[in-house]
């Protein structure tokens, strides 16, 4: 973590005056992972306005509501996932992703069903997204919808089947929930 504070103290980092977009979620994504919850939210709020004007917005919204579904504030996470406009298709499958673990965390399975329903015909019909990119989301949408109806004797199996499929995006999420089932 420090190599990319001091890559942004001397200003290595900036590219024509502004921090890269995913140089910033890289970094949110580092201070969710050691749980520096207070260093993550006050560098958001700090270096959100420095980056390009065009996704300062989408950027400021999407890791926020990161962070909240990180300190399981899936209230505040879904507002402002609701806030992100998609100006790159990584944080339109970012927050659908995001919003799938929410609904099923929190038991909303109506919700889980249709989303992972419309995320599931978008990503078939979408012919200009690669298999490489695709299959990981096509899988966690498949294993999401075996976990909310795995029975206990499946579980093993289901378990060996997330660890065996190689494209697949969220596997150690996946691997979370099914171990909460047993």
């Amino acid at each position: 973590m420090s190599i990319y504070q001091e890559g942004i103290q001397k200003g290595v980092l900036f590219e024509d005056g502004y921090l890269s977009p995913w140089t910033f979620k890289n970094l949110v994504k580092l201070g969710i992972g050691l749980k520096e919850y207070d260093w993550t939210e006050t560098f958001i709020a700090d270096y959100a306005p420095k980056l390009p004007p065009h996704m300062q917005q989408d950027a400021l919204h999407f890791n926020l509501a990161d962070l909240y579904y990180a300190l399981q504030d899936y209230p505040r996470a879904q507002i402002h996932l609701r806030q992100v406009e998609f100006s790159d298709v990584q944080y339109s499958f970012g927050a659908k992703l995001t919003l799938t673990k929410i609904y099923y965390e929190t038991g909303q399975e109506e919700a889980l069903y249709s989303l992972l329903s419309s995320f599931k015909i978008f990503l078939q019909r979408k012919k200009l997204i690669t298999k490489e990119v695709r299959m990981p989301y096509l899988n966690f949408i498949r294993f999401v919808h075996k976990l909310s109806k795995v029975r206990l004797v499946e579980l093993d199996t289901l378990q060996a089947e997330i660890q065996e499929t190689e494209m697949l995006t969220a596997r150690s999420w996946l691997l979370q929930q099914l171990a909460k089932e047993r």
